[in-house]
């Protein structure tokens, strides 16, 4: 189930995640899929690298997390978790939209987006 995969990648290292996003990005760009762990990770690292001015478009113009940005921010991490990958995944196809997600809510949203005046 996708909540119990949030929840489990909310618990995951930078590292697995960015092998998530790497095994994705390999798979989509039909490369060979990368062999060790480290190669996996740095495919993970240099599709973030290419796509992130466009993540913080899409996540941060949202009115969802603009909503967020200017609420308490007591918002459960799963749902938020979902929220962003589902933002993700509606513009960007074929990678691992949760980790991603997961990764940006780690950061904090506030950073990812540059908001100063952190609530």
């Amino acid at each position: 189930m996708l909540i119990d995969n949030i929840a489990e990648l909310l618990e995951a290292s930078d590292a697995v995640l960015l092998q998530h996003i790497g095994d994705a990005h390999s798979l989509r760009s039909l490369q060979a899929r990368p062999r060790t762990d480290d190669e996996r990770e740095e495919s993970g690292k240099d599709w973030i690298s290419a796509h992130i001015n466009t993540l913080r478009k899409l996540v941060c113009s949202s009115l969802l997390i603009q909503a967020y940005l200017n609420s308490s921010r007591t918002q459960d991490r799963v749902m938020l978790a979902a929220a962003i990958a589902d933002l993700i995944s509606s513009v960007i196809t074929g990678i691992a939209a949760v980790a991603v997600a997961v990764l940006i809510l780690r950061e904090g949203i506030a950073s990812f987006c540059g908001v100063l005046n952190e609530k």
